[in-house]
């Protein structure tokens, strides 16, 4: 299980999202030509009422924990639960966050330009490129940047998940077939091809680390 290690974090992004609505508010007129505005009013309202999750309670936020449970995220759903807001959220988000790079081409989109300006953010883009996202190299970046925090239970403290216990499986087999194709290969030969495998859905990385301990010998 894991949590964000700074529990206030979305307390700070809701207050964020208060202050941008007070400057919509403030400007707001039933002109046509504020249509927009309205919609993104109601989108910022929608988060801070329905989205933000609470790390002080004694539990971490369920639907939050069961994205870190998927393949794949997307660059939004991965901001959304950097920041502790459930990741459904990400729907609300007009553009897609991993091509913009300038504040200027997401001005006009409220809910695009809180969360482009948001530290998380920052730190992100510097990271990742793609719209997709393997969730299990994200929870590693984040761990490693002391996003999140983790319980006993994680496979930090290498208690591998029944998941994993699959994977391992799967990659046993794969990597078997591939040594009795090519005897020759190396170890990060292996790890590369594994992880362009659509059926394992790991990075090349921790496939390299946590995966290929039988290496060369596969059972």
């Amino acid at each position: 299980m894991y949590k964000l290690s700074n529990k206030d974090t979305p307390k700070h992004f809701s207050d964020s999202i208060d202050s941008m609505i007070q400057a919509i508010e403030a400007n707001l007129s039933p002109l046509p030509q504020h249509k927009h505005n309205r919609i993104e009013l109601k989108r910022l309202e929608a988060i801070r009422a329905l989205y933000i999750c609470d790390f002080n309670q004694n539990k971490a936020c369920d639907e939050w924990q069961q994205y870190l449970q998927m393949d794949i995220v997307t660059y939004n759903e991965a901001l959304c639960i950097l920041l502790g807001v459930f990741p459904v959220a990400a729907e609300l988000i007009s553009d897609d966050l991993s091509t913009v790079s300038k504040e200027a081409e997401v001005h006009t989109n409220t809910v695009s330009y809180i969360f482009f300006k948001s530290s998380q953010n920052n730190f992100l883009r510097r990271r990742f490129d793609s719209t997709n996202i393997k969730t299990e190299e994200f929870v590693s970046w984040a761990l490693s940047k002391e996003f999140f925090s983790s319980g006993s239970n994680t496979k930090l403290k290498k208690k591998k998940t029944i998941k994993a216990v699959e994977q391992q499986k799967l990659i046993n087999k794969t990597a078997k077939k591939l040594m009795e194709e090519t005897p020759a290969l190396t170890k990060q030969s292996l790890a590369m091809t594994l992880s362009e495998d659509v059926t394992i859905l790991i990075s090349e990385e921790t496939i390299r680390r946590d995966y290929l301990n039988d290496f060369p010998d596969f059972l």
